[in-house]
């Protein structure tokens, strides 16, 4: 069953801790997906006394920027560093988004001292982010749905999961997928009871990390970053990531996109709508550009 919005308000949270997986998959398919384009973007923060996640977004304003959680970036002091294929990169600045909240633009920048060595992956500025297959990567602790969080984090894992919910609350920005159970259909919270093949929640070092939405086929899929790891969120009164528990995530886009449209005031770099959007535009440049030519 899907919860209404004040009911979401109503479920327990607290700030992400790591990556559970399905009791009956094999974790290396898990530490394998992470290696695909372009999750690989995503990479370790580390911060005072800890660990987090981060997203390399690209090239603007003559730096390399990384997205993260403004919560994250909250336990930052002193020579805070990016690593995602190895090696520690120096973190020259932090912006973090005022006012930010657990449960509504939980977004910080990480200004680069040099390029991360890794492609780029293109944030989402739209509002069809509901109902889509995603991705969630980051360097959180383990466990299965049916333990919960029972090993520590610092490895890099990706896990599958839908789009449920979409909360378009002006005060609590966010998207949420929850931990399907494939043998209790009834730890089901929203959306369908069925898993993913590589279902998961996250459960320290996630928080930061990224959640992708596919806007192709699942045989053709096209990528976009769609939200930052967030919250760990539960309604059995225990959060410890397991099956039943929800991920909720910062949300980039949106019919007004907040987040999308910060990142681009402090980065120079721009969001991009979905695939079909852009195939549109492109068809009406190219016979406004016809017609112009057929004036002239």
């Amino acid at each position: 069953m899907r919860l209404p919005v004040f009911a979401l308000a109503c479920v327990a949270t607290a700030v992400s801790f790591g990556s559970t997986i399905r009791h009956d998959r094999a974790d290396s398919l898990y530490t394998t997906l992470d290696d695909q384009a372009p999750f690989s973007s995503v990479g370790r923060v580390n911060v005072t006394g800890g660990l987090g996640s981060g997203t390399y977004i690209g090239f603007g304003g003559g730096s390399h920027w990384v997205l993260t959680a403004a919560h994250v970036a909250s336990n930052i002091s002193q020579n805070p560093t990016f690593n995602v294929t190895g090696t520690n990169i120096s973190v020259t600045q932090v912006i973090a988004f005022s006012g930010w909240a657990l449960n509504n633009n939980d977004f910080s920048l990480l200004r680069l001292a040099t390029d991360p060595g890794v492609a780029a992956v293109p944030f989402y500025n739209g509002a069809l982010e509901l109902g889509r297959e995603t991705v969630s990567v980051g360097y959180g602790a383990t466990g299965t749905g049916l333990t919960g969080i029972n090993a520590g984090a610092g490895t890099r894992r990706a896990f599958e999961n839908v789009a449920d919910f979409v909360n378009t609350n002006a005060s609590e920005n966010v998207i949420f997928t929850d931990f399907d159970n494939p043998i209790n259909a009834a730890d089901n919270v929203i959306g369908s009871a069925i898993p993913r093949n590589l279902e998961g929640n996250v459960a320290g070092g996630d928080s930061g990390g990224g959640l992708f939405g596919n806007f192709g086929t699942t045989s053709s899929p096209v990528w976009r970053l769609i939200g930052v790891t967030s919250t760990l969120a539960w309604v059995d009164g225990t959060g410890n990531a397991d099956y039943g528990d929800l991920s909720g995530y910062a949300r980039i886009g949106g019919t007004a996109p907040t987040g999308a449209n910060w990142i681009q005031n402090n980065t120079g770099i721009a969001g991009v709508p979905e695939p079909g959007t852009m195939l549109v535009l492109g068809a009406g440049l190219a016979a406004l550009a016809r017609r112009r030519r057929r004036q002239a």
